[in-house]
């Protein structure tokens, strides 16, 4: 029964450690947000903006999934594989899991007259991570972001861009290059799931029911013969008290008659060592009064008092 007992509450444990990660990924606890505009991602919570602190600006009405939220007035967020900042009122909370969540597909193609530098940052004054070439296709596209204005350029927008050198392909660079240097942007498409809201929080609110009570279900099944197994010690306890009440109250019992027999019998030894010598005392007493001789009397009388002759000397 112990076995049955222990086998089952480790079938809860698991199913808990179960649901709890599941609920993770159909509730929303685990924070899914909606991306608004102009929302930036900082490198640390301090969300200074300036180069060294701005990763780039996220894409509009996509999602980041909070990770933290104990810094004030910001959450900690990841996006795709970035993690970093966002401030609080930059994003919105949302109540299902989306399936888009990040902008993919998104590419741009080098301008043929010439080529173009990755930079570290969005400014010509950081360092070049590597060049790439003119007429260069599909370059992949990230997210954009605010930056200084080069000389001969007009605007001061810069691409985040994830680059492979085709020389070489484990080389794979990350960094800025200058917009102008650049045409044939994908277009970037707005994300709409927070339309099928509805539906999704229906089927994660259904998912999660039908978990809770599943869950409800395994821990009266665990219940059930735990009481039965607790009601059978609580049983065979109170049993065995009455056994040993009822052996106690013999036990009592006996000693009480043997005590009761104990004083009777000195009673009667009492009364008949008593009687014993009463006897004898009347016996000693027939005794002496059988050994004395009545008939010595008379005569020891006689010889003591005076007679007379006739009854007239008496007068």
């Amino acid at each position: 029964m112990r076995k049955i007992v222990i086998f089952l509450l480790i079938i809860v444990f698991h199913f808990n450690v179960y649901v709890g990660k599941n609920t993770f990924a159909l509730s929303n606890d685990f924070g899914y947000a909606k991306i608004l505009s102009n929302c930036v991602l900082y490198k640390n919570s301090s969300m200074v903006d300036d180069y060294s602190n701005v990763l780039f600006i996220l894409p509009e009405s996509y999602f980041v999934l909070i990770i933290d939220d104990t810094v004030s007035g910001c959450y900690k967020v990841k996006y795709d594989n970035y993690i970093g900042f966002v401030k609080s009122d930059k994003i919105k909370v949302v109540d299902f899991v989306p399936q888009n969540k990040i902008l993919s597909g998104v590419t741009f193609d080098i301008k043929k007259n010439s080529g173009t530098q990755v930079w570290s940052m969005p400014t010509t004054n950081s360092e070049i991570l590597t060049t790439i070439k003119a007429s260069t296709e599909n370059v992949s596209y990230v997210a954009s972001t605010n930056g200084d204005v080069p000389s001969g350029g007009t605007s001061g927008v810069w691409y985040y861009t994830v680059y492979t050198s085709p020389d070489n392909p484990t080389n794979v660079y990350e960094g800025y290059v200058y917009s102008e240097n650049v045409f044939n942007l994908s277009e970037i498409k707005l994300n709409d799931e927070d339309m099928i809201s509805n539906e999704a929080t229906n089927l994660s609110k259904s998912a999660e029911n039908n978990l809770s009570n599943l869950k409800v279900i395994i821990i009266v099944l665990v219940l059930i013969p735990l009481v039965i197994f607790l009601m059978l010690i609580l049983y065979k306890c109170i049993k065995k008290v009455a056994i040993n009440t009822n052996k106690n109250k013999n036990q009592n019992k006996y000693k009480n008659e043997k005590l009761d027999n104990f004083l009777s019998s000195q009673t009667n030894f009492n009364q008949n060592s008593l009687d014993f010598e009463h006897q004898n005392e009347i016996k000693r007493g027939i005794d002496f009064l059988s050994k004395t001789s009545f008939k010595k009397i008379p005569k020891y009388i006689d010889s003591h008092i005076e007679t007379f002759e006739d009854d007239d000397e008496l007068l």
